[in-house]
């Protein structure tokens, strides 16, 4: 008889709690943000993503000269007695080792990058977002991604863009 007095009583308050809560956020803006695509908009994201395909381009090359030396040592090779190939193929197959380290090192260390930078710039446009929906009265601002439906008029995702490339520009963070 209590469970059931006190289950009454904890419905209740909790109706009264969402009606006036309802309430309270009726007049209220609610937005819409496609974090991708304030991502990509951003000269942050375009510049640092320069800065990673030039140290891309520099492993590249010095891939591309262990790869040729492994060549040129090959080439030797084949002009060598049998007891000279045989030394020379345990050279080879440790600059063979060394490539590969080099190349899954290389890889890792690009996107270890890429995920510190990704990170630190998915931070800068929450912080923008709140700091919007704050300065525009918004109780809600939802990725779009977790959206069903939601019109165009209420996609802010352009404003943010414009907004953080303004900042970017000027220097601030």
């Amino acid at each position: 008889m209590k469970r059931v007095w006190l289950r009454g009583v904890t419905i209740g308050i909790c109706a009264v709690c969402l009606m006036f809560g309802t309430n309270a956020y009726a007049a209220s803006k609610f937005g819409i943000i496609d974090m991708g695509k304030v991502f990509n908009a951003l000269e942050k994201t375009k510049n640092s993503d320069k800065v990673l395909e030039q140290e891309g381009q520099k492993k590249e090359t010095e891939r591309n000269a262990m790869i040729d030396e492994i060549k040129r040592l090959q080439d030797e090779m084949e002009l060598m007695s049998e007891k000279g190939k045989e030394e020379k193929q345990a050279v080879i197959e440790e600059k063979r080792r060394k490539l590969a380290t080099y190349e899954r090192d290389a890889r890792e260390e690009l996107l270890r990058k890429r995920d510190v930078m990704a990170r630190e710039i998915i931070e800068e446009i929450r912080l923008a977002v709140k700091q919007y929906a704050e300065q525009n009265d918004y109780a809600f601002i939802i990725e779009k991604g977790a959206l069903v439906y939601g019109v165009d008029q209420a996609d802010v995702s352009d404003k943010i863009a414009t907004d953080l490339n303004a900042k970017y520009k000027s220097g601030k963070k």
